[in-house]
């Protein structure tokens, strides 16, 4: 049902997809890698994982650690993710991810999935990690190649810091329901 590519091929698509956008699409389209997991029940993505290889497009920043987990912060107000499928089924989307919380302004955190809304939660008061879900319904999804976009609310710089941060994510997983 889930089929799984190899790291270097996923790269290789994201490059062709990158070229090919690259003329219209706003802003520096930069594919950053992350690891892939294949799981007999859905997609793990590794946002903070060591490999380098995986399903990450534009809008991530770099790997960082905060001593008790990895994760990658969203630059901007927008990030994507590739995954494919063999064939589309209802799944359960759970996102691991901790808003940047500025003290005056609650975050939003809007999903599209093959470019249709899909939920749209508000974080909590806090700057802590939590998980986030979702049932993404089979119509949503397509056999082959899907893309699911991260909207968010707001960025910010924090102290001296050049990047405008949003939301920090650990993990992205998409299981069969």
């Amino acid at each position: 049902m889930f089929k799984y590519i190899s790291g270097s091929e996923v790269r290789k698509r994201i490059i062709f997809l990158a070229c090919l956008l690259l003329s219209s699409w706003p802003g520096n389209v930069d594919p950053v890698g992350a690891g892939h997991v294949e799981n007999p029940n859905g997609i793990i993505i590794d946002v903070g994982g060591d490999e380098p290889e995986g399903s990450m497009g534009f809008g991530w920043s770099r790997k960082e650690s905060d001593h008790v987990r990895t994760f990658r912060w969203i630059e901007g107000l927008e990030a994507d993710v590739w995954f494919d499928l063999e064939e589309s089924t209802d799944l359960r989307l759970r996102i691991k991810a901790a808003p940047l919380y500025i003290g005056w302004k609650r975050q939003n955190i809007g999903i599209y999935v093959n470019q249709r809304f899909l939920k749209e939660w508000v974080c909590p008061d806090s700057h802590e990690f939590a998980e986030y879900s979702v049932d993404i319904p089979g119509y949503y999804l397509r056999d082959g190649s899907n893309r699911m976009i991260l909207r968010l609310g707001y960025s910010h710089r924090i102290g001296r810091e050049r990047r405008e941060l949003s939301l920090a994510v650990e993990k992205i997983v998409m299981e069969r329901r």
